[in-house]
């Protein structure tokens, strides 16, 4: 529990909030504000109590989220920066560990405004200025929901052929499972190359698909040569994903890549075909 308030012994002991979220940290007022975020994850942002002094005691006191200014009661927030507790000794120079705040949406959309929401930061001192913190969202401030990409076949099987034949090419396609809208964000996919005989018309390329759209692939088997392609690791074609910023103060997100196997009818390969003649 925070203790009564006593007199600061000596010093120049001052309380102040950094963190890059943070603006006017050293008044009595500091906002933290949370700015675009994602959907159905917690979006964190940290700050720090400071004791900005060059000489003197520590700084001890506590968060508080119901007392003194403090009012937590959006239920979007979680956190160890909007959570009731006492803060450890804070030396001159020196600052807490993070305290964090998350921030959580459910839906897509411009984001409902954080109202009244504050966090008391109050020391044990007398003559040291305690700090009531806000948390408000910026303007405009929306939540985006990543890409999400279909799952890809395990293996593209070409069945058996003969050199020569005509072997029909087979779909690959890449989709962008988000539902379509302003709030969902795009789907790159890069592609690696496919290793002769098969083809692949995305070769080592790029594709940005929007939500609810699809970037059509083709992949194929050569006939020219006869061989064996039915062993392990004769074809394959690597997809990275990534789900593009919907905002700029949103970053990029590396989704998890998947692999196709290309194959041939297992123990089967491309047979050259029979010249003999057959004379009565």
């Amino acid at each position: 529990m925070l203790r009564a308030p006593v007199d600061k012994l000596a010093g120049d002991v001052t309380q102040t909030v950094t963190g890059t979220a943070i603006s006017n940290g050293t008044g009595a007022s500091p906002t933290l504000n949370i700015g675009n975020v994602h959907v159905g994850v917690a979006n964190t942002y940290n700050y720090q109590i400071a004791n900005a002094g060059t000489n003197g005691p520590a700084l001890r006191g506590a968060v508080q989220t119901t007392v003194n200014g403090g009012n937590i009661t959006d239920t979007r927030l979680s956190g160890s920066g909007v959570t009731a507790a006492n803060f450890a000794a804070i030396a001159t120079g020196s600052h807490s560990d993070n305290l964090n705040v998350s921030f959580t949406s459910s839906n897509a959309g411009v984001l409902a405004p954080l109202t009244g929401q504050a966090v008391a930061l109050t020391n044990n001192f007398g003559n040291v200025s305690d700090q009531v913190l806000h948390v408000n969202l910026a303007p405009n401030a929306a939540a985006y929901t990543y890409a999400s990409a279909n799952t890809l076949p395990a293996t593209v099987n070409f069945g058996s052929h003969r050199v020569g034949e005509v072997i029909a090419t087979q779909a690959l396609n890449v989709s962008n499972m988000a539902a379509a809208g302003a709030y969902s964000e795009n789907l790159q996919a890069t592609y690696s190359s496919a290793a002769a005989p098969f083809t692949f018309n995305k070769n080592g390329g790029t594709d940005i698909v929007l939500a609810g759209n699809s970037a059509t692939g083709v992949v194929g088997l050569s006939s020219a040569t006869a061989g064996d392609f039915s062993g392990a690791n004769k074809g394959v074609v690597n997809v990275g994903l990534t789900s593009i910023a919907g905002a700029a103060d949103l970053t990029n997100t590396t989704l998890p890549s998947q692999s196709v196997n290309l194959r041939v009818v297992r123990s089967m390969h491309l047979r050259q075909r029979s010249n003999t003649n057959h004379q009565c």
